[in-house]
């Protein structure tokens, strides 16, 4: 019997070729099983009518080993706030209530997978009741199982941040997400009492087996021990020998020189909508999580405002010429990319542009210290765009206070992870310091700080500050402790204006 898999989202049908004669007997479906789910569509979820301005219900679709699935989730949309491609709702309840119907459907098949046992519409249907009740589910001791649960009340608002008592953010529930199918592609079967250091050192072994990285290894650990601290009953992740591994890597970022080049490089069009991203998120410093967030309403005639999603902090970030120029390109921001191809292609753009200087990149994979040379384009990533913003403006001397407010990072030691001043431009800035100068010469102090003060904090951002004020401004600023001090007072003075 030929079975057609049909998918709302593209209007396309995917056509599974003759794997049964019959589905009557139900234990030749956990025989076949195996081999359907691999072939088995995303879970779904489709407006009942798809045109409509007035709301209409959110139904989810799910093919089950015996029969098709449709259940009306009891949410609502209508095609101001339901985005059909991504089949995702603006509205963050919404969001998260569909979220949790999901989460429920993958945990389900994970667990199929373990014992075998087909997923039948009934048991489906049954457990969707039950977590839209808000029930607590699955009614098991594993430790994964419970960790689940968590992180579905964190989606749900149930649970809220330890300290400041706020939602989780989308970003912070997926990364936990992950981490829980990270941990059951290592051991499934883990119970709460269970977890010993043994099994931590058995679960580096294994990321070490797989050549994984020490800081992605250290980042699921992290999420480990915050979702095992939230489950309890296991005091093992209290303890110093259960901790995050973390080590210093080669990071990059892109100079303004750089940014100039990629701006003004004569590009593919399938390129065009990527460098535009690039040019954006470098001269707003935004996280991916706050970029998708953008909309109109975020952007004024001279600045972005923004609340940042990670920290709920809010920023307001002046307008560069070069995204003044893209936003009128496009009457708004460009056309939304995905994360996934956004890290691909800005590593193409970057080896189009000649972004080519050599780099010794190293890290640690498979417990092994590897050092390699790679090319600066090979290490781009969405990641270097925050990273340049940062240390283009530390370059150009505007104080960590000030940028510290335009970025939403509140610790100074954040701030400096990701200043990535090379070596060279350090010797640079540091041989302009009073420290390296001939003793006896009496530095001009004839700059007038207050002029020069908002040239340097406007400038950057308006492409207006040159080399030469930039010079004279470091002079003054470095002549006396007393000019020192007295430009952190204005600065300070005119962030609060």
């Amino acid at each position: 019997m030929a079975i057609a898999l049909k998918s709302a989202t593209n209007k396309r049908c995917v056509r599974i070729g003759k794997v049964a004669s019959s589905f009557a007997m139900l234990p030749k479906v956990a025989i076949l099983l195996p081999l359907l789910l691999p072939l088995m569509p995303d879970i779904s979820f489709f407006l009942k009518y798809a045109n409509r301005t007035k709301d209409s219900s959110i139904k989810l679709i799910y093919y089950c080993a015996d029969k098709k699935l449709e259940y009306y989730t009891g949410e609502c949309g209508n095609t101001s706030n339901w985005d059909i491609d991504h089949q995702v709702s603006s509205n963050r309840g919404t969001r998260a209530k569909l979220n949790r119907l999901r989460a429920v459907i993958e945990q389900m098949e994970e667990s199929s997978k373990i014992t075998g046992k087909a997923l039948l519409e009934a048991d489906v249907r049954q457990r969707l009741i039950e977590a839209k009740e808000n029930k607590k589910y699955p009614l098991s001791a594993l430790l994964l199982d419970k960790m689940t649960i968590i992180v579905n009340e964190m989606e749900s608002g149930e649970r809220t941040t330890p300290v400041q008592k706020k939602r989780y953010s989308p970003g912070s529930i997926k990364t936990h997400r992950f981490t829980i199918d990270f941990l059951r592609r290592f051991k499934p079967n883990m119970t709460v009492e269970g977890v010993t250091m043994g099994t931590y050192n058995e679960f580096i072994k294994w990321c070490h087996d797989l050549d994984y990285s020490t800081n992605y290894i250290g980042s699921q650990i992290k999420n480990w021990m915050a979702l095992g601290n939230y489950v309890g009953g296991n005091s093992i992740y209290q303890t110093k020998a259960f901790r995050k591994l973390t080590e210093d890597t080669t990071d990059i970022a892109l100079s303004e020189e750089e940014l100039g080049i990629i701006y003004k490089q004569d590009l593919p069009f399938h390129l065009d909508t990527y460098r535009d991203w690039v040019i954006i998120d470098c001269y707003t410093g935004l996280r991916i999580s706050d970029v998708r967030l953008l909309g109109g309403r975020n952007i004024g005639n001279d600045f972005i405002t923004i609340a940042n999603e990670k920290t709920d902090t809010q920023v307001v970030i002046p307008l560069h010429p070069y995204v003044r120029e893209i936003l009128k390109k496009y009457g708004g921001l460009p056309p939304s990319v995905t994360e996934q191809d956004m890290n691909k292609n800005i590593k193409e753009i970057g080896k189009k542009c000649g972004i080519n200087k050599t780099v010794l990149y190293s890290i640690t994979k498979g417990g092994k210290r590897k050092d390699e040379y790679l090319e600066k384009w090979q290490m781009l990533s969405n990641h270097t765009c925050r990273r340049s913003l940062i240390t283009n403006l530390r370059k150009t001397g505007i104080p960590d206070s000030i940028i510290m407010k335009l970025t939403g990072i509140k610790s100074i030691l954040t701030l400096m992870k990701y200043d990535k001043l090379e070596a060279g431009e350090a010797a640079e800035i540091a041989a302009k310091h009073r420290f390296f100068k001939p003793k006896g010469k009496a530095l001009k102090n004839t700059v007038q700080a207050p002029d020069y003060l908002a040239r340097l904090i406007v400038g950057f951002f308006r492409g207006s500050l040159s080399h030469k004020d930039m010079h004279e401004l470091n002079q003054w600023a470095a002549s006396s402790e007393q000019n020192a001090a007295l430009f952190e007072q204005m600065v300070e003075g005119d962030a609060r204006k």
